[in-house]
């Protein structure tokens, strides 16, 4: 997958330089500096959801901290752009609903767990 940005007058597309070839969920911060994502990455991680934040000026792709136990998907951002609301699934097939700030940082997480097919996953 691939991501452009262009003019609103269709001038000067240029693309953004993202990782992985499975980008998911993406998440405009409201001042548009930031798309959050998620991608795959099959070999360091297992086939690990992982967050990435890439600065649209800058090109910088980041990945926020790893947790080798957790898939991590559908990142969002929040109004004013701070924090990433996030799904983290376990191996076992449960999921939690977690903040991370888009500076990186700890997790916070803020409900039970609960079963991947219970239909609550979806944000």
């Amino acid at each position: 997958a691939e991501f452009w940005l262009v003019n609103p007058d269709e001038s000067a597309p240029r693309q953004l330089p993202t990782v992985g070839t499975a980008l998911g969920a993406l998440s405009l911060a409201p001042d548009g500096q930031f798309l959050v994502y998620f991608t795959w990455d099959t070999k360091e991680a297992g086939g690990k959801g992982l967050i990435h934040v890439l600065d649209i000026d800058t090109g910088q792709d980041r990945e926020l901290a790893r947790n080798a136990d957790y898939e991590r998907e559908n990142p969002n951002l929040s109004p004013d752009g701070s924090r990433i609301l996030l799904e983290r699934y376990d191996a076992s097939g449960h999921y939690q609903l977690a903040i991370l700030p888009i500076v990186g940082g700890p997790e916070r997480l803020l409900r039970e767990t609960h079963l991947a097919l219970s239909n609550g996953a979806a944000l």
